[in-house]
């Protein structure tokens, strides 16, 4: 019996968690997330955090993989 692999999305979201990532929504910008994450492994040159921005029609982003980003940027974090 093979296990059934998690969809892309639900891999990159608990990636994130598990980077102890937090989640926004950028200031001015309504439905525009950032996400930010530290790598022990791979450190930015300037000691921040690793960023990433989610805005809608980005291209190759599942619209699920947005969902749940805004979830956890609105507190709601849903598994």
């Amino acid at each position: 019996m093979t296990a059934r692999r998690l969809p892309r999305w639900k891999r990159l979201l608990a990636a994130f968690d598990a980077r102890g990532a937090t989640y926004a929504e950028l200031p001015g910008r309504p439905g525009w997330f950032i996400v930010e994450w530290y790598e022990p492994e791979y450190p930015q040159p300037d000691g921040g955090p690793w960023r990433q921005i989610y805005r809608p029609g980005l291209p190759r982003m599942s619209p699920a993989l947005y969902r749940g980003v805004a979830r956890r940027a609105a507190g709601k974090v849903i598994s």
